[in-house]
């Protein structure tokens, strides 16, 4: 891994206009299987809709949790409450379902009418979905109101797309996630595999390579907080740098710190001994204003310096020879 991945809070992408016949959008994107919230905004017409009896053929709305033999859809037909009589309203039907096993099984089923369009003006449907699995449906032609939500084991995770029944026209589609920051910094690396490593290449380690042990640190409070009493593992990149990782040691959010996850990098300079830092904070958000490493005492002690925060730690290098870190 040569690069650390971006940890700003939300992705959205929105999608070209225009009409829809029969296909569904495919809407992830980046690491958007790895979020803690998602939401897809459709705002539609379905220009050929008819007022009868069933609810209308065509009809638009999302596919959720989607995998190679599951998924969810929450859809929007043109639809009348009581077609043929005096109080009949038209509205959309709000149809819910999942499919699994070759088999359809219905969720929801709701013909709403207020504050909703005929179905041949444009309405919107939102669905929000929640990595504690609620989902939450929300619809309106002006604005939207919730008006259904259920529970959906792996609401966030699978593949999302947008459905379009029949002929539709399509005003506005944008899809929105936010990842989950300890997911994208996990590595491949384990404290069996860090192992296996320094112990068959240590007649070759670059100068860095190692397990490393937090010693001290100067810190002002007053512009950054001690996160953790870190041991870390270095490793090359094999892109003219090193992944710093995170063992043990975590003080704030230890229970979302695991063994083998991303805590950083370092990339040489012209510069003997001394490196361009890229920091992963306690809260796991990057730090990389003008920070820097530096090797002393003969490469025994190695020194993180993040000035802007007037924060510096010092760690000495633990020896690797038949040395498996804590854990804890």
């Amino acid at each position: 891994m040569c690069a650390i991945a971006s940890h700003s809070q939300n992705k959205r992408h929105y999608f070209p206009e225009g009409i829809m016949s029969d296909t569904i959008v495919f809407t992830n994107s980046d690491n958007a299987h790895m979020s803690i919230y998602s939401a897809m905004e459709i705002r539609a017409a379905v220009p050929g809709a008819k007022e009868q009896q069933n609810p209308w053929h065509e009809g638009f709305g999302v596919q959720i949790a989607t995998t190679d033999s599951s998924y969810t859809r929450i859809m929007l037909y043109p639809a009348n409450s009581d077609y043929g009589f005096l109080s009949d309203q038209p509205g959309m039907l709000l149809k819910i379902w999942t499919h699994s096993s070759n088999k359809d099984s219905e969720v929801h089923s709701q013909i709403l009418t207020e504050n909703i369009a005929n179905g041949r003006h444009e309405n919107s449907l939102c669905v929000e979905s929640f990595k504690d699995g609620m989902v939450r449906v929300f619809a309106g032609k002006n604005s939207m109101n919730q008006v259904y939500e259920f529970n959906l084991p792996n609401a966030t995770q699978g593949e999302r797309y947008a459905v379009f029944n029949g002929k539709i026209s399509l005003h506005l589609l944008v899809d929105e996630y936010t990842p989950d920051i300890s997911a994208t910094l996990r590595s491949s690396w384990t404290i069996a595999s860090l192992n296996e490593y320094f112990d068959s290449h240590s007649k070759s380690l670059k100068p860095l390579e190692g397990y490393w042990q937090y010693l001290d640190q100067d810190t002002d409070e007053n512009y950054a907080h001690i996160g953790g009493r870190y041991k870390l593992a270095i490793v090359d990149n094999n892109c003219g740098g090193y992944n710093i990782l995170y063992i043990s040691g975590a003080i704030t959010l230890p229970h979302l710190w695991l063994p083998g996850m991303h805590k950083g990098q370092i990339t040489s300079t012209i510069f003997p001994d001394n490196y361009d830092l890229i920091w992963i904070d306690s809260e796991m958000q990057q730090v990389n204003r003008e920070a820097f490493a530096t090797l002393e005492q003969n490469g025994h002690l190695l020194v993180l310096s993040i000035p802007t925060l007037k924060s510096t730690m010092r760690f000495f290098r633990m020896p690797t020879d038949n040395t498996s870190p804590e854990t804890h």
